[in-house]
């Protein structure tokens, strides 16, 4: 208790700045409570709708009610119909004719694709076999293929085989 006495000065100081901060803080409290009440009684010909930016400044302007611009004119119509069907019966005839050219076109050159596979296609016996025919004009023999095992005994043919047996047999995921 001596002490409070002894610093009587130091304690009235800080009692006076925290009186000084709770006024502060009410009277701001006051002013806040105040504004509040004036914007909730403003008479309702202030609270109307301002308008564009341009009419903030001067609220008893009337705002002007926004015009979109006019949309261009287009100074032609949609595009004429054709007359008469006889232009495009002649254009779809003239399709038709080159989709068919185009068909046999193609066919022919199948049909010496497949001449030329048959004259070079069948490994180095058919190609003996063909030479000998050309230069004798007989007729070559057929030999009978190897047996199944005689084949698997080749490892070319063993790899042949495989790879065919995974293109003939069902996906993996079928299995």
């Amino acid at each position: 208790m001596d002490w409070i006495f002894d610093n009587f000065q130091i304690l009235a100081l800080v009692g006076l700045a925290f009186a000084s901060w709770l006024k502060h803080r009410f009277d701001a409290k006051m002013a806040e409570r105040e504004e509040r009440e004036a914007r909730n009684n403003r008479p309702q010909e202030e609270e109307e709708y301002l308008g564009p930016e341009e009419n903030w400044n001067n609220p008893y302007e009337p705002a002007q009610p926004y015009v979109p611009p006019p949309l261009p004119q287009t100074p032609q119509g949609p595009p004429p119909l054709p007359s008469s069907e006889q232009p495009l019966r002649h254009s779809r005839e003239g399709e038709a004719a080159a989709v068919l050219q185009r068909q046999q076109d193609m066919q022919e050159r199948f049909r010496k694709i497949k001449e030329a596979r048959a004259t070079t296609s069948g490994g180095a016996a058919a190609t003996r076999a063909r030479l000998a025919t050309s230069r004798t004009g007989a007729v070559p023999v057929v030999s009978t293929p190897p047996s199944i095992r005689t084949a698997l005994k080749n490892p070319s043919e063993l790899r042949r085989a495989i790879v065919m047996k995974e293109i003939l047999s069902p996906p993996v995921s079928l299995r």
